[in-house]
């Protein structure tokens, strides 16, 4: 209810009917002498005990969460259980090189894989629903009060262009980049592909142009593999993250190159709750991750 403002469709999402859900929200109330929801036009809104509520509620489910993993690794450590939360762009390249080692490794184990935002990946880390995150760590907060990290590696971003383009004969080596670096004062009149605001891509693009001081043309799409995939073949330019330029399928090769007066850098990170029981599984999940993807750096 919390989450869809409505018993209705908390019901329909839960398999139980309608009165049901009221019932049981009723005995909760009545149980602790407070209102947990308030109507506000057609929606259920929190109150504060109501939030309250909700905040103790993740953090026992959580605690049932981490009880559960224990017993499971105490009573057999080649089975248990992990769950995985990992963003869509880079579940698509760390997956595929992570779960066969590690179904090797555990192969009696049950694996969830959970994708979402970054936001979302953190959530379900912080109620226990996921064991392990795997995402990029943001450079300006310094703080994930809940979350322990282990750094993996540090990704830099880069340009991506066609191997038929002007643009990879103008690349330097310059101290500090990871790839040849190119004077993004050269590309003004280029079209770039661009992510939408709600992916990292996007923001950072349009922070390089602030950079640079342009507003080139842009064509928006919310896939960064279609936008490798075009600027591969010479149609646009596009900013992508390194591991992109390690694990690339595209039929037509392109090639990538460092932009950014600074290095652009984000730490790749392997994230867990900092209270949670730290598993067999987890460990070993982790330290397949670091194998694979530290020694591309």
């Amino acid at each position: 209810m919390a989450k869809y403002k409505s018993v209705t469709r908390a019901a329909e999402i839960l398999g139980i009917s309608q009165p049901t859900l009221s019932r049981c929200i009723i005995a909760a109330e009545e149980r602790y002498g407070v209102r947990l929801f308030e109507r506000l036009g057609k929606q259920l809104i929190l109150t504060h005990a109501g939030q309250e509520y909700i905040k103790k509620g993740h953090e026992i489910l959580s605690l049932g969460y981490q009880l559960q993993d224990m017993m499971q690794d105490l009573s057999n450590r080649d089975g248990g259980h992990i769950a995985i939360a990992i963003t869509p762009s880079r579940g698509r390249y760390v997956l595929p090189n992570i779960l066969p080692e590690f179904r090797m490794r555990y192969p009696d184990c049950e694996i969830e894989i959970y994708e979402g935002d970054v936001c979302q990946v953190e959530q379900l880390l912080e109620e226990g629903t996921a064991n392990v995150g795997l995402f990029l760590r943001d450079p300006k907060r310094e703080e994930y009060p809940k979350l322990k990290m282990e750094e993996i590696c540090t990704e830099q971003v880069l340009l991506c262009v066609g191997r038929d383009s002007p643009y990879p004969a103008m690349g330097q080596w310059r101290k500090g980049f990871h790839y040849p670096w190119i004077d993004l004062n050269r590309l003004k009149g280029e079209t770039f592909l661009v992510n939408s605001s709600s992916m990292r891509m996007g923001p950072l693009s349009h922070e390089l142009f602030e950079q640079y001081d342009f507003r080139p043309k842009m064509i928006r799409t919310s896939d960064l593999d279609l936008n490798i995939n075009l600027a591969a073949q010479g149609f646009g330019v596009c900013f992508c993250i390194e591991i992109s330029a390690d694990y690339c399928y595209s039929v037509h090769k392109p090639v990538f190159l460092s932009v950014g007066q600074t290095p652009q850098s984000f730490s790749f990170v392997a994230a867990t709750h900092k209270d949670a029981y730290f598993s067999e599984q987890v460990n070993g999940l982790i330290h397949i991750v670091r194998q694979i993807f530290s020694k591309k750096r």
